[in-house]
């Protein structure tokens, strides 16, 4: 008689519901990508800011704003 270890998950079978993860929940997908959308909101505009920061006036007028400035400036800190 073998008895089935309780760490030990039996292999689902093809047409079975998804596995669980390790907590024995299942993976939410639109949650995920709720918390996706709104990392991206945050970080996207954070990234604008410090590239915009460290670059010259120049820079800023001619470039596209995703470019990492070439000379990096920080005059624009000493100014404000």
């Amino acid at each position: 008689m073998t008895a089935l270890n309780t760490a030990q998950k039996p292999i689902p079978k093809a047409g079975q519901r998804r596995p669980m993860n390790i907590r024995g929940q299942r993976f939410n997908w639109t949650a995920t990508i709720l918390l996706l959308v709104g990392a991206l909101t945050v970080i996207v505009p954070l990234y604008f800011a410090v590239i915009m920061a460290l670059k010259t006036d120049q820079q800023a007028a001619s470039g596209s704003g995703f470019d990492w400035p070439s000379p990096i400036s920080f005059g624009n800190f000493t100014t404000a």
